[in-house]
């Protein structure tokens, strides 16, 4: 994707566009409910970005990033340049070991690439 001049974002970044384009009602007694803010929503990359705490260069036109199964982005329609992954348990489990992705840097296993150069 970053080929293709897509952005990644760190888990922190992530952390702090979910705080900027979500709400969340009901966290006391249950699962918190996450609510999308409609400043983010249609906006730019460059809008995301920052939102973020971070600089893209021009011309960028998605944002990419990992986050876990039940991760505000996942569970929520957003309407924004941003692609989430994130890797199942069940699918973490049947790579073998040397194949698992790198969670510091996002590299997909070696069996992934094989595939996307297919």
């Amino acid at each position: 994707m970053q080929r293709a001049g897509a952005y990644q974002l760190d888990r922190a970044a992530i952390e702090k566009l979910t705080n900027a384009a979500f709400t969340f009602e009901g966290g006391g007694g249950g699962c918190a409910r996450a609510h999308v803010k409609k400043d983010l929503v249609g906006k730019d990359v460059a809008v995301l970005a920052s939102a973020a705490g971070v600089r893209v260069p021009a011309g960028t036109n998605l944002l990419f990033g990992e986050t876990d199964e039940n991760h505000a982005f996942v569970v929520e329609e957003q309407m924004m340049p941003f692609v989430r992954w994130c890797a199942s348990a069940m699918w973490m489990r049947a790579l073998p070991p040397r194949s698992k992705p790198s969670m510091a840097t996002g590299t997909p296993p070696s069996c992934i690439r094989r595939m996307l150069r297919a």
